[in-house]
């Protein structure tokens, strides 16, 4: 057994350490023969010592007793009685679980806690693994242990390349950008975004990670009770929290049975899972005994956490935790059997700004980082974004926010992607936070190159208000016209509970516009846009990274009224390209070959578009026609 771990750990330092001379057995101080001669004699290298302190699931029999580890007040590690009831072999493919009855207080109390998976079980001073596993409404405190063994294995894979976690596909639309013209699509989408993304919590009566402890930092509580049934269903307990102080000087804050926490956003809003510490080697731990989140290779803050108290439940008892505000390295794998890290290792992070102007004496600036992850990013965004706008203004009620110029995210190596959009209503939050995260969604997952977020900068202007205005009227002054000459229109504005208001300006026909009647379409942005998809008739596609981002730019928002002039159209939209005006004969040329291919027919055509800018988010949508007559009569 022992020649078996010894194959699976690094070996490099203790053949380092002989290499400089052993005065315990020179003559064999080279090679791996020197290093398993001397483990057999005593040496203190560090593959002895992890030989040493660790009791190899083979060797576990039922009966033996020992004792766990874990923190259940303030940051003080506290043991607990542990007794082998079980062995079970192969509940998964080459995974093994141990049965342990706890005990001692205060599991008499609570029985197995959330909060505290990883903690260390003991026997006879050897670790034989981590707390993990239990039942919910069980009457005695019977926990499922992950063998050491395994979750040293996710150890000793290091780092990774971390963000590419799972993908998060873009919500069913004629294009990719189709729901960022349906807002309450996307605040739906990101309300259920966990549980319809496969993150699904065990059945109650089957053995089950224990469920971990989220803390929601900077989080008002109705905006968690909103969150929260999604969590639940992704086996999260999300639970308000603050942020504890740095640890003491001098002290250890993350041993066997400390309290850990992993820090998924950081800063002025703040969402860690809190967990146990099981082993530690150097700079390098294990803890958790069951997945997080199962990412994979992931970079995350990790940080200790402060232990306020347990709560008692005849369901799931659990730890009320803050985290430190101190870092103390990162966590680069999480996987089936646990978590692993480095406490030399920083984290990879997305940082987020936001300046918000408008109902208050001063602007506000706030600052988070978010994990860099295909998956979560989007609903981190979409939570912490919210958290600032419930904390700094209000959690109901009528609202405007309006993203200004300057509200940016930044992709490195393409264009900078434009934010800015004006949104009104009693979701005004919502969907302004929802817009950001979707966007992100979009550049994370999309199907063309790996892409990293370098930052994203926000500018919000907030209002206590509704600021929503219909269009009730559109007329135009003359029912014919000619190529190159004015057209009078005039909108007429409702605005919510204001008074009416009237626009009036002219549009200029383009000079080489051939006889016809011409279709006029005016209303807001969100209803032109799926016009303009509709008429289309299928999917479009953009052809690379740098066209999504340019149709992201160039996304009409919600405070202009728009004015567009369109005609029947012969043309197709071939690969993200328009090319209109074809003959009939060479569109069936083009298009027939492609079945199935990356082509849309184009019903419509613009011809010339235009906007006013108001101080409204517009709503409605009027059409009217006008006929084009020939020049030379």
């Amino acid at each position: 057994m022992l020649l078996q771990f010894i194959r699976g750990t690094h070996l490099t330092p203790t053949l380092a350490t002989l290499g400089a001379g052993s005065s315990r057995c020179p003559l064999l101080a080279s090679g791996v023969l020197a290093l398993l001669a001397c483990a057999f004699l005593g040496v203190a290298g560090d593959t002895l010592l992890l030989a040493d302190d660790i009791l190899p699931f083979s060797e576990v029999k039922v009966g033996m007793k020992g004792e766990g580890r874990s923190v259940f007040e303030g940051s003080a590690i506290s043991k607990f009685n542990a007794e082998v009831i079980g062995v079970m072999q192969n509940i998964a493919p080459k995974r093994n679980l141990i049965l342990v009855r706890l005990s001692g207080d205060p599991m008499d109390r609570t029985g197995v806690q959330e909060g505290m998976s990883g903690s260390p079980i003991y026997v006879n001073g050897r670790i034989i693994g981590a707390v993990a596993y239990s039942w919910a409404f069980s009457k005695e405190a019977i926990a499922g242990v992950t063998p050491i063994e395994e979750m040293l294995e996710v150890q000793r894979r290091g780092g990774g390349s971390p963000g590419r976690s799972k993908t998060a596909p873009p919500l069913p639309g004629v294009s990719p950008i189709s729901a960022l013209f349906r807002p309450d699509d996307l605040v739906r989408h990101f309300e259920h975004y966990l549980t319809s993304g496969g993150l699904q919590a065990e059945p109650m009566a089957s053995l089950r990670p224990i469920p971990t402890p989220l803390l929601f930092s900077g989080f008002s509580a109705p905006l968690l009770d909103r969150m929260r049934p999604d969590l639940a269903g992704a086996g999260l307990l999300p639970m308000q929290a603050g942020t504890a102080g740095k640890s003491a000087p001098g002290s250890d804050p993350l041993e066997p049975g400390s309290a850990m926490a992993v820090k998924l956003v950081r800063g002025d809003v703040e969402i860690s899972a809190v967990g146990t510490v099981t082993y530690r080697d150097g700079d390098r731990i294990v803890g958790f005994g069951h997945p997080l989140l199962n990412l994979g290779p992931t970079s995350l803050p990790l940080a200790g956490a402060y232990v306020h108290a347990l709560f008692p439940s005849l369901e799931s008892s659990f730890k009320i935790a803050s985290p430190a505000s101190e870092e103390l390295g990162s966590i680069s794998q999480d996987r089936t059997v646990g978590v692993a890290g480095s406490l030399s290792a920083p984290p990879r992070l997305i940082p987020v700004r936001v300046q918000m102007s408008g109902n208050t004496t001063r602007p506000q600036k706030f600052a988070f980082d978010v994990m860099d992850d295909a998956f979560l990013t989007p609903y981190l965004l979409y939570a912490s974004l919210n958290a600032i706008l419930s904390s700094a203004q209000k959690d109901f009620g009528e609202a405007t926010v309006r993203l200004l110029d300057g509200s940016v995210m930044k992709v490195a190596g393409y264009d900078d992607i434009k934010l800015n959009n004006f949104f009104s209503g009693d979701l005004a939050p919502f969907y302004a936070s929802g817009t950001v995260a979707y966007v992100s969604l979009l550049i994370l997952n999309n199907e063309y190159h790996p892409t990293r977020i370098s930052s994203i900068n926000l500018e919000l202007e907030y209002a206590d208000e509704r600021r929503v205005a219909r269009v009730e009227q559109v007329w135009c002054g003359r029912e014919r016209a000619r190529p190159g000459e004015k057209v009078p229109l005039t909108v007429t504005l409702q605005p919510y509970r204001g008074e009416e208001i009237t626009r009036t300006f002219e549009m200029t026909l383009p000079e080489e516009l051939t006889p016809g009647r011409i279709v006029l379409q005016v209303g807001d942005g969100q209803t032109v846009s799926r016009k303009e998809e509709q008429s289309a008739g299928g999917e479009i596609h953009p052809r690379d990274l740098t066209q999504l981002i340019w149709l992201i730019n160039h996304i009409r928002t919600n405070e202009r009224l728009y004015v567009i002039l369109t005609r029947p159209d012969n043309g197709i939209l071939l690969q993200g390209a328009r090319m209109p005006d074809l003959p009939p004969s060479k569109a069936l040329v083009m298009v027939r070959p492609q079945a199935e291919g990356n082509y849309v027919r184009v019903d419509l055509r613009g011809i010339v578009e235009d906007s006013i800018p108001t101080d409204f988010a517009i709503e409605g949508y009027k059409l009217l026609t006008l006929e084009v007559e020939d020049s030379n009569r």
